[in-house]
């Protein structure tokens, strides 16, 4: 018996199928075995043409071109077996095949072939790749849908089209002749460059491009990237203004009246909870549920169903807007949909205070007041709905954990309107 140190492992393609014989190829001698090997798996390769075999495969058999070139193995299906298959064809093809092995131009009309399908692949086809790959949210989704068409025939239908200097013309004209601010209009390019980066890597490894002609379009000269990394941003209203700020808010939305004061109402809910401004401007009645704000994963950037306690000032918000719509909280009163451009309330308010915030500048004033009322951090993410790992006690004490996020809210609440 051998020691253990003389056994050598074999690897495991060493081994060749059991009833692996090797024959002339004729029909006659092939139907032959194969009536003989009914049922088995059998391996029958032709002296004839290297490379040429006939096996079962999947319960049937076939011929193969199965072969180890260079350390790599070649298996291609030529034709189903058949009892009045013609031999001189299939060692043609297995010949054939070899040949463009050795030669290394095995696959090359194929790959072209393949190469020739992302050429002629427009932006809209891609698109719905990268939907598919990247597992956008619907709302993420229509937000590329409309950078295409934000850009439309500025840019060529084509993918492949694209140069870095036609990126620039049309960022440029999306600006001057759309009137996009360059803000969006960089937005909208970003959402570009994924899916140009989703195209080439659709492309195999060696011929796939390597330069993004909507990263390189965005430089010229010295003049700085429009895709460098913004500087962080800690806009908020001051703790000390706060008052100054809902007084003019609460006072716009009086002279505005029902309906137009809409901007003004949502303006404040969005101060008072926290809430994302899409979260807020979107909130259906269907998602006022008893004493809680409950907004599906869909609706909320992480993608987790998020609940919010419903505090008394916000309670007396929502009671106001009761009526105003059946589906939305805060309807407009330009169409059938939820208020979407908070950005003139705002400028209004302005103009009385002088206080310049955005509107997500009002979700760090509620961070701040949060921090300043004492609210722990890991409730805090909770409160304006970061991710966060989940506690050990989550999945146990539910009921509890929303008690405390209550409370907290309400201690936020006080805060932001002592």
């Amino acid at each position: 018996m051998p020691t253990p140190e003389k056994v050598i492992p074999l690897h495991p393609t060493a081994a060749k199928p059991k009833g692996s014989i090797k024959v002339n190829f004729t029909i006659t001698r092939l139907r032959q075995l194969v009536e003989e090997t009914e049922g088995k798996s059998f391996y029958v390769h032709d002296l004839g043409q290297p490379g040429l075999c006939l096996r079962m495969q999947n319960g049937a058999w076939a011929f193969y071109f199965q072969k180890r070139v260079r350390k790599e193995l070649y298996r291609i299906k030529l034709a189903d077996w058949h009892e009045k298959a013609k031999i001189a064809p299939l060692r043609e093809k297995a010949a054939e095949i070899m040949a463009s092995i050795l030669d290394g131009s095995y696959g090359q009309e194929k790959a072209d072939a393949a190469a020739d399908d992302l050429a002629a692949m427009t932006w809209a086809e891609v698109l719905e790749k990268h939907i598919a790959i990247a597992e956008l949210r619907p709302s993420t989704a229509k937000q590329y849908t409309y950078a295409l068409a934000a850009f439309g025939d500025r840019i060529p239908a084509r993918v492949a089209e694209l140069t870095g200097q036609g990126w620039r013309k049309a960022f440029e004209a999306s600006i001057s002749e759309c009137q996009l601010t360059t803000r969006t209009a960089s937005t909208y390019g970003r959402c570009l460059r994924a899916i140009w980066e989703t195209w080439a890597y659709m492309h195999e490894q060696a011929n796939r491009p390597q330069i993004n002609p909507v990263r390189s379009g965005m430089q010229t000269g010295p003049r700085k990237s429009l895709w460098a990394a913004p500087k962080a941003k800690d806009g908020h209203i001051p703790a000390a203004r706060i008052g100054d700020w809902l007084e003019a808010c609460r006072a716009l939305a009086a002279e505005a009246g029902p309906l137009l004061d809409v901007p003004f109402v949502a303006l404040e809910a969005i101060l008072l909870t926290g809430m994302r401004s899409s979260e807020m401007s979107q909130l259906r009645w269907s998602e006022v549920q008893g004493d809680w704000l409950r907004l599906p994963g869909d609706r909320v950037k992480n993608g987790k169903a998020f609940g919010k306690a419903i505090t008394p000032r916000l309670r007396q918000l929502l009671d106001h807007q009761a009526g105003a719509s059946e589906t939305w909280v805060f309807p407009s009163w330009k169409s059938d949909g939820p208020v979407n451009d908070l950005r003139k309330a705002l400028g209004k308010i302005e103009a009385k205070t002088g206080i310049r915030v955005t509107v997500h500048d009002l979700r760090r004033t509620y961070i701040q007041a949060a921090e300043r009322a004492g609210v722990e951090q890991g409730m805090l993410k909770r409160l304006v709905g970061h991710s966060i790992e989940k506690d050990v006690t989550d999945k146990h004490y539910l009921g509890d954990l929303e008690d405390r996020k209550a409370e907290a809210a309400l201690q936020v609440e006080r805060e932001l309107l002592k």
